[in-house]
């Protein structure tokens, strides 16, 4: 069954107990309403809805000023302001945050910890996972991951090596069990061999 993406906002919001939010995921890009926006915004995005699911809540959920000081909180405001620089932005940036430019970035674990509705989940995360959420909300999107580079990422190892073996056996290749040998399968029937 195929759902739209308000359709997916709705049920989000009745298993979480609370209304999500399309504007959480935005990125700091558009909320210092910069011109220069480009495909990594779409991997900020999926930066920020990992991060729901890895801590059970909306990372960003206050108006646009809000969202910058929150994104500070874990990034830093230093990147921050030298995005807004770059993009001549500065007007845009909250006032309050100039006066700590050098407030430092936290390491997405530890506020993934201060921040988690469910502290046991977190616990079981693989660490790869918290380095592609990391690596998909840099600030700065020429040092952000591209989706391909995301996509390479350790965390869908398994998955590209199931792939893998998926291949190999439309290819006639059969896996033996226990082994990494891999062993031509002999056609069931001789028709069509000539």
């Amino acid at each position: 069954m195929f759902y739209t993406v308000k359709e997916k906002i709705s049920k989000l919001s009745l298993l979480s107990g609370r209304p999500a939010r399309l504007d959480a995921a935005i990125m700091p890009m558009v909320l210092i309403r910069s011109p220069h926006q480009g495909p990594k915004v779409d991997v900020w995005s999926a930066g920020v809805t990992l991060l729901y699911l890895m801590t059970g809540r909306t990372p960003f959920v206050g108006d646009p000023e809000q969202n910058i000081k929150d994104i500070a909180k874990l990034r830093g405001s230093e990147d921050l302001w030298e995005v807004a620089k770059l993009h001549n932005r500065e007007s845009s940036f909250p006032v309050d945050l100039l006066d700590i430019q050098s407030l430092p970035s936290m390491k997405l674990r530890d506020w993934c910890k201060l921040n988690t509705r469910r502290p046991d989940f977190l616990e079981v995360i693989p660490r790869s996972l918290v380095d592609l959420v990391d690596k998909c909300l840099i600030v700065n999107p020429r040092q952000r991951i591209s989706a391909e580079e995301a996509l390479r990422h350790d965390f869908f190892s398994p998955c590209h090596e199931a792939l893998r073996k998926q291949r190999l056996l439309r290819q006639g290749f059969s896996l033996d069990s226990g082994t990494t040998h891999l062993s031509h399968r002999q056609p069931e029937t001789c028709e069509g061999l000539t």
